[in-house]
C-alpha cells in the first residue's frame, strides 16, 4: 500500500513522536506551569506536608509514602500526555471542520 509506513519506520516515527511529546510537555511545564502562582503554592504545600508527615514515620512507612507519590506522579504524567494527545487530535479535527466551511 503506497504511503503506508513499514513496521520499522512506524516504530521509528512513533518513538520520535513520543520524544517530541515528552519534550513538549517538559517545555510546557517549565515555561508555563512552573510560573503559575497557584501551582507553585500547591507544590510548596505538598513539599511541606510530605516533610511534616515523614517526621512521624519510620523508614518503611516513609518508603511506602515515597512509592505512593512516585506512582501518583506517573499517573499524573500519563494523564497529562493523554490530554495533550487528545487536544492535538481535537485541533486537527477542528482544522478539518474549519477548512470544509471555507
Amino acid at each position: 500500500m503506497p504511503g503506508k509506513l513499514s513496521d520499522p519506520e512506524s516504530k521509528t516515527f512513533e518513538s520520535s513522536f513520543r520524544q517530541f511529546t515528552g519534550d513538549r510537555l517538559e517545555l510546557i511545564y517549565s515555561s508555563i506551569v512552573l510560573k503559575d502562582l497557584e501551582f507553585r503554592s500547591c507544590l510548596n504545600r505538598m513539599i511541606r506536608l510530605h516533610k511534616d508527615i515523614a517526621k512521624f514515620l519510620g523508614p518503611e512507612q516513609r518508603k511506602l509514602i515515597d512509592d505512593y507519590e512516585s506512582c501518583d506522579g506517573l499517573c499524573t504524567a500519563i494523564q497529562q500526555e493523554t490530554a495533550y494527545l487528545v487536544g492535538l487530535k481535537d485541533g486537527m479535527s477542528l482544522k478539518q471542520i474549519l477548512d470544509s466551511v471555507r
